[in-house]
């Protein structure tokens, strides 16, 4: 038994055993514990700790608020009467004693005793809620700390004071019984009423705070039946619904109880009067009960209030004054009586009701402050004139004997100092009577109207400027550009017009704005600012359409071709007048397909619709100066229609027009020529030197020249000598890269017009398409650099006017359909061994190689995927002792043989040929002849194959795919074999293009030749992810082979 029990508690205990109060004695070994009931008023439950720690247990009152009673004492004298040591471990045998049910037992027991409590009716509880005022917490007697106390019974009962309101909202948190002498309580939250449940939840949480707050000031301490109560709390409760507040009952400073609000008051109430002297008694009376400083509110007969921080400032120094004199009285001489009203009485307004005797008020002037600030020039100074206007009262700022009135005017003293404040923090400092500053110029003086004058206004009642200075600052907003946009020869002319400013002062604005300058300095002195919204607005745009515009007397000419983006541009910005011309040449651009231009005369043939819009559309172009891409699917005539351009510009005398193609094409060329305009003197500039130099002397002669990329770049410095009309690129992909000397020689071809023809514009990146358009249009595009950042739709909006593309599913519909199939062949078991082997190789190699050692090693790399290609084909192609068979160039074998039975007629195409040349051997031991076409095939041979071809000789036809995948119309052939894969799958749409295309009547049938479990399984997959990007410029398809891409073909 512990030593600190009081002793008349254990002389209570000796009775309860001596009455045989103490049954049910029980132990349980496992926890260790004693279990007993002991009757007294109530039957109460003991449980006593069977170890030395003697942490024991009882639901009696007294338990809970000492931590021991005399019922735990009564449980311990009883096991000594019995024989039993407390400490469980020292008895021998406890087998006369009951045992205790296990744990689980009594889990199940006590929660079964709950629940039969729980669903019993709950007799309805009440509560009230007491504020009452106590000492401060902080060792002054002045401060007061609010608290909150309860009072709680049955509804409509008897109310009893809750003397320990921790354990109350404790067992309120659980709800769990709560007993006291008078009777046991429920206190489940469905006891009470919804007021009291708010109020009861909010003590519950108050409580953990104060335990926190009580802990850090360990020498004070809260009667157990109270909590402090702080403000936000109470101002919640005083304004919620009337049933919260009708539960509060304020007793604070000793008042009887009484309902309690929230409001606005003031705890004190004044009264000025005035002696024979005319000195100043201010008398101040409290009329606060309480005031509670820690959080600046008070209490008066149930009412409380809050002071705000100023409040609080002006509340406490006059508390501390009114300490120091009697009475409550404070006193002023004549001469502190205009200092007390100027200073003291407008705070002392603040927290106090004021009242004046009669005499005092008829002297009295309360009017507001109304702040007047004039800002002028004066000489090289701005002067600042302040004065303060209170109704008809007048004082000067500095006080220049103005004011001396007769009355007392009650001035803000405190407004009028900030007011000063403010302009001297601006630099105004006091020079003859008046407040002046050296006058600002150039940034300074921009800074002064847009930052410091708003800074004025925002303080000041009313601000007024002298006409002087405000006439130096043009509003932006107000002197608004009027926009022209005129079409002048070969360029776009804007003009800019200012109202009321020059046009050399014009240029001088918009280089401003160019700049990023916020404002701009006229001659004159006056400033416009260029702030404002249209002006940053104009600015954006007039930086898209040039790097370095120069403006010459309010004019800015641009090239012709920016003005569809011109329009667009400009299209939100207001004052903007297109003349008629600009307003034609926009229409033509965008609606071209309206136009009604004739097919020349001399053309020998007939357009298709969408061929006679390509063809209308170029000479669109050429009528503004402007040149592009005709960019249509392989195979819809893009060469039909530059042969009726070329008529249509040589219905009127002109130079001649240059058309370079492929060699390969050449030929083909003038054939078309001759067939569809047999009038015009077309000339091929081929053969050796002196037979090309002696067709050149004759350029004047002829209406086309037809030559070669190559043989171009040869007689470069021949072609400098001659201007032709027109420039043609044919298949302008071939010279899509900008370091090449074709590239530069093109770039200096003299010619007014310049067209390019490809389907497959961009190959690979589509940086292409800004090389292509550096040949066609310099300056349509930013610099390279600036073009990389652009996005795919900034591209495509920029492009949109001079780049023309259809498809075949477009405008074909006629078209028998193209029917694409994949068909996958196995590797043979010898070469199986040989592509292994060449795989583990290059993995090895590429294994853990980070990206600068890629780059270093990326031609070795690529020449091994290369080698893996070819095994795929066959080994033989670069293992001349393998003897061995490939699974594809059987299969090929059979669906040859199959075809041939189905009287179909092939084309087969290859990047190998060699491995062209071993399929051509496989075939001819078949019997098959068969045309092939390589890289070194003349081009007068080339066309003859393909006219035999077309014809009906031979059924097969052998072609390279780089040599023979553009320009050729093989539409004689319904099959096109594809015996192995490029990375690029708009070469294959080319290769595909010489037999599905205009004039074809048959069904069309790809076959993609496959080695399944091989690097070409996912070229097929790399080739569909690559399609998107380049779809999204002109609806065309186009792949590079990236780090990333050739990883994924050899690791993953």
């Amino acid at each position: 038994m512990r030593w600190s029990i009081p002793e008349r508690f254990i002389q209570r205990g000796r009775a309860y055993v001596d009455e045989g109060r103490v049954t049910k004695l029980s132990y349980d070994r496992q926890l260790e514990e004693w279990y007993a009931e002991v009757i007294g008023t109530k039957r109460y439950q003991v449980i006593l700790d069977g170890t030395v720690k003697e942490q024991d247990c009882c639901n009696c009152p007294a338990w809970e608020s000492r931590g021991y009673c005399k019922h735990t004492v009564a449980v311990e004298l009883y096991l000594r009467d019995q024989g039993y040591n407390r400490v469980m471990s020292q008895n021998h045998s406890l087998q006369a004693l009951e045992k205790s049910p296990n744990v689980s037992e009594k889990l199940i027991s006590e929660l079964n005793d709950q629940l039969t409590k729980v669903s019993q009716d709950v007799p309805p509880m009440q509560i009230e809620v007491l504020l009452e005022s106590n000492g401060g917490m902080f060792d002054s007697p002045d401060n007061q700390t609010l608290m909150v106390s309860l009072r709680a019974g049955y509804r409509d009962g008897k109310m009893y004071m809750v003397r320990n309101i921790s354990l109350f909202l404790l067992k309120y948190y659980q709800a769990d019984f709560y007993e006291t002498k008078q009777a046991t309580y429920y206190l489940g939250e469905h006891a009470f009423d919804r007021a009291s449940q708010k109020v009861l939840a909010d003590l519950c949480s108050l409580v953990r705070h104060q335990e926190k707050l009580l802990d850090n000031h360990r020498g004070y301490s809260v009667p157990a039946k109270s909590l402090l109560l702080p403000k936000f709390m109470l101002k919640q409760w005083l304004r919620a619904e009337d049933d919260v507040r009708d539960l509060i009952e304020c007793r604070v400073a000793g008042a009887l109880g009484i309902s309690s609000q929230w409001g606005q008051i003031n705890p004190y109430a004044t009264v000025i009067s005035e002696d024979e002297n005319e000195t100043l008694t201010v008398e101040m009376l409290p009329t606060f009960d309480a005031f509670f400083p820690e959080e600046g509110y008070f209490c008066r007969g149930g009412l409380f209030s809050e002071l705000n921080p100023q409040q609080l400032r002006i509340f406490t120094e006059f508390q501390h004054t009114l300490k120091k004199v009697p009475a409550f009285k404070l006193v002023f001489t004549n001469e502190q009586r205009q200092a007390f009203f100027d200073v003291i009485y407008p705070q002392l307004k603040q927290i106090s009701d004021t009242h004046f005797d009669d005499q005092l008020a008829l002297e009295w002037v309360d009017e507001p402050l109304k702040s007047v600030l004039t800002l002028q020039i004066s000489g090289k100074q701005l002067v600042a004139d302040v004065r303060f206007n209170y109704a008809d009262y007048v004082f000067n700022y500095p006080e220049n004997g103005t004011g001396d009135y007769q009355v007392i005017v009650q001035r803000d003293s405190l407004q009028e100092k900030r007011l000063v404040q403010q302009l001297e923090n601006y630099g105004f400092k006091v020079k003859r009577d008046s407040l002046q500053r050296v006058f600002p110029k150039k940034e300074a003086l921009y800074e002064f109207f847009t930052s410091e004058l708003p800074v004025y206004r925002d303080h000041f009642d009313e601000v007024l400027v002298a006409d002087d200075l405000q006439e130096l600052f043009l509003e932006g907003m107000k002197y608004q550009p009027d926009i022209t946009i005129d079409v002048e020869s070969s360029w776009l002319d804007i003009k800019f017009d200012i109202s009321g400013i020059s046009e050399q002062e014009v240029d001088g604005i918009l280089t401003s704005l160019l700049k990023g300058k916020n404002f701009h300095t006229l001659a004159n002195g006056q400033m416009i600012t260029l702030e404002n919204e249209p002006y940053q607005r104009l600015a954006d745009h007039l930086k898209k359409l040039a790097s370095r515009p120069d403006f010459k007397l309010g004019h800015l000419q641009l090239p012709k071709y920016q003005s569809i983006v011109l329009a667009q541009q400009l299209a939100d910005t207001n004052n903007v007048t297109l003349q008629p011309a600009f307003e034609q040449m926009i229409h033509d651009l965008r609606e071209f397909e309206t136009s009604e231009l004739a097919v020349p005369s001399q053309f020998n043939g007939e357009l298709r619709p969408y061929q006679l819009t390509g063809y209308r559309w170029m000479a669109m172009l050429q009528d503004y100066g402007f040149g592009g891409i005709l960019a249509d699917d392989m195979g819809l005539g893009k060469t039909i229609q530059t042969i009726s351009y070329c008529l249509h510009i040589k219905e009127t005398p002109s130079e001649p027009i240059l058309i370079i193609a492929p060699a390969s094409l050449v030929y083909n060329w003038k054939k078309e020529f001759e067939r569809f305009a047999p009038s015009m003197k077309v000339a091929v500039i081929n053969g050796d030197v002196a037979s090309r130099q002696a067709l050149l002397e004759q350029w004047s002669d002829f209406d086309v020249l037809l030559t070669s990329y190559g043989t171009y770049r040869q007689d470069e410095d021949k072609y400098r000598r001659h201007q032709c009309h027109t420039l043609f690129l044919d298949e302008a992909q071939m010279v899509k890269n900008t370091n090449t000397k074709t590239f530069q020689a093109i770039k200096r071809v003299k010619a007014q017009q310049r067209f390019a023809l490809s389907g497959t514009p961009i190959e690979n990146r589509v940086d292409e398409i800004w090389a292509l358009f550096y040949l066609l249009m310099p300056g349509l595009l930013p610099s390279f650099k600036q073009f990389q950042s652009l996005s795919t739709e900034e591209i495509r909006h920029l492009i949109r006017p001079f780049i023309l593309r259809r498809t075949k599913q477009e405008v074909l519909t006629e078209l028998p359909d193209k029917v694409e199939t994949t068909i996958y062949s196995e590797l043979t078991p010898e070469q199986k061994v040989v592509y292994l082997a060449q795989l583990k190789e290059i993995q090895e190699q590429m294994s853990g190689m980070n990206t600068e050692q890629f780059r270093e090693n990326r031609f070795s790399i690529l020449s091994g995927i290369t080698r893996l290609r070819q095994i795929c084909c066959s080994p033989a192609l670069f293992m001349p002792d393998y003897h061995g068979e490939s699974g594809k160039l059987k299969q090929l074998e059979a669906l040859v043989e199959s075809a041939l039975a189905s009287g179909r007629r092939m084309l087969i195409f290859s990047q190998f040929t060699s491995m062209l040349s071993i399929i051509e051997a496989r075939l001819a031991k078949m019997g098959q002849e068969v045309f092939y076409l390589r890289g070194s095939t003349s081009s007068a041979k080339r066309q003859e194959m393909v006219d035999a071809f077309n014809d009906g000789q031979h059924s097969i036809f052998l072609i390279s795919l780089k040599a023979g995948g553009t320009g050729l119309n093989l539409t004689g052939a319904d099959t096109v074999i594809l015996y192995d894969l490029w990375w690029n799958p708009a070469v294959e749409e080319q290769a595909t293009g010489r037999a599905h295309r205009m004039g074809q009547e048959k069904e069309v049938e790809v076959w993609r030749l496959v080695a399944e479990g091989t690097i070409e399984e996912k070229i097929v997959s790399l080739q569909a992810q690559k399609k998107s990007l380049f779809t999204d410029i002109l609806g065309s398809s186009a792949t590079q082979l990236t780090e990333e891409d050739i990883r994924q073909l050899l690791l993953e």
